[in-house]
């Protein structure tokens, strides 16, 4: 019964993640989109872009800070309550478990890059970066490409029921074949 419970738990949990809309992937066209919705609610910067721009690491232009702020408030990801504080209704945005765009490809690409940057610019304790090189079957492979997604969406309920950040993170999850598939005869498996 337990475990049933944490099961609905869980999925009451997914039910606040907000599901990015067709009309809304522009959002995924810079990485910075992403982390500036994340950075904005729970800092106050008001109209002070250039200080936006400087938070972030990598660093972008104060105009590129304007343009992105202006785009999320454009396309409902980003609000400003009425004493001018940015806020966001969901804290949680999904592309869902597996869309096949192009601007998502493009999006992943990028964050790929700044794990890449973080290697060579962060330090060990501010980072963590690691891989695992496995020989799988296609039913392991499916069973892990579900442990990826129900860990994201475990983490996700985690950073929700977070008080008191001062950081934007980004976490990657890559599962992908590094070799093809090989056919073994019977023969073979002597």
């Amino acid at each position: 019964i337990e475990q049933h419970l944490q099961k609905l738990n869980v999925i009451s949990k997914q039910s606040r993640f907000q599901q990015l809309r067709n009309d809304q992937f522009e959002y995924l066209s810079e990485w910075y989109h992403s982390a500036l919705r994340s950075l904005l609610p729970v800092t106050y910067y008001k109209e002070d872009y250039a200080g936006m721009a400087k938070r972030l690491d990598p660093e972008i232009s104060a105009l590129e800070a304007k343009e992105s702020v202006q785009l999320l408030m454009r396309l409902g990801l980003l609000t400003r309550s009425s004493w001018g504080k940015y806020q966001v209704e969901n804290l949680s945005l999904t592309t869902g478990d597996e869309l096949r765009l192009s601007a998502l490809a493009k999006f992943h690409c990028k964050t790929m890059e700044l794990a890449k940057r973080s290697i060579e610019n962060h330090s060990f304790d501010e980072r963590d970066i690691s891989g695992l090189t496995l020989s799988v079957s296609p039913q392991t492979f499916q069973r892990l490409k579900k442990e990826v997604q129900q860990f994201r969406k475990h983490l996700l309920s985690i950073a929700e029921q977070d008080s008191g950040e001062d950081r934007v993170v980004q976490i990657n999850f890559h599962l992908f074949p590094l070799s093809k598939s090989v056919t073994i005869k019977n023969s073979d498996k002597a």
